[in-house]
């Protein structure tokens, strides 16, 4: 359910207790942080105050890729081309 959103800043989701099935969702709360800037993006991973990301430069990937606390995935870019 939607909790909170305040538009290019942040959206906050919450557990609906009236969900169908008993004991889901597992999370009580999901919040999802815009960070442009990517620089920022990989500090907060670090810190912790941020636990997924998407990274478009391949390089802040690299920083992190040796971070033990970290999980890194690739996968290629989704595009639209329009003419």
């Amino acid at each position: 359910m939607l909790e909170d959103w305040k538009v290019e800043q942040q959206l906050v989701l919450k557990k609906n207790p009236n969900y169908f099935r008993k004991g889901q969702p597992y999370v009580d709360a999901l919040t999802l942080r815009v960070i442009p800037d990517e620089a920022n993006i990989v500090a907060a991973l670090r810190t912790g105050q941020i636990h997924h990301a998407f990274l478009e430069d391949n390089k802040n990937f690299n920083l992190l890729k040796d971070e033990k606390t970290l999980t890194g995935y690739r996968s290629a870019r989704a595009s639209a081309t329009t003419t």
